[in-house]
């Protein structure tokens, strides 16, 4: 479930939708522990930058993460927003560099890249 794509105050309520017509559905809201595991690598290695760049709490800052990762598993495209500082830069780097070092753990020779791209320097239709 994509919950970073609802507002804050919108969860409670579609949770308890999803409770009304689900009624014996369980969420499970674990994330993959393969790429937990190496997201939390990632970030003992780099910490002290890491926290010198974000200004939000670790702990919800490594559950965007984690909702970002979700997200990635059934979009091909997504755009990152949020106020300066909130640490947008920093998860997709993060996330990125889980995702490689796991495929390598994997002795697979997939990496994980970033293309950034102006939304204003082409047309709609080309989006």
């Amino acid at each position: 479930m994509n919950l970073s794509k609802l507002v804050k105050d919108d969860v409670g309520l579609f949770d308890s939708l999803l409770d009304d017509v689900f009624v014996n559905f369980k969420k499970d809201s674990k994330p993959n522990e393969k790429v937990q595991e190496k997201i939390l690598e990632v970030i003992d290695k780099d910490l002290e930058l890491i926290r010198n760049k974000i200004k939000v709490s670790e702990d919800a800052w490594i559950t965007k993460i984690n909702q970002l990762y979700d997200t990635t598993c059934v979009r091909h495209s997504i755009m990152l927003v949020g106020q300066t500082g909130c640490g947008k830069s920093t998860i997709i780097n993060v996330l990125s560099k889980a995702l490689t070092n796991l495929a390598m753990s994997r002795n697979e020779k997939e990496t994980w890249r970033i293309e950034r791209l102006n939304p204003r320097s082409i047309t709609q239709d080309q989006l």
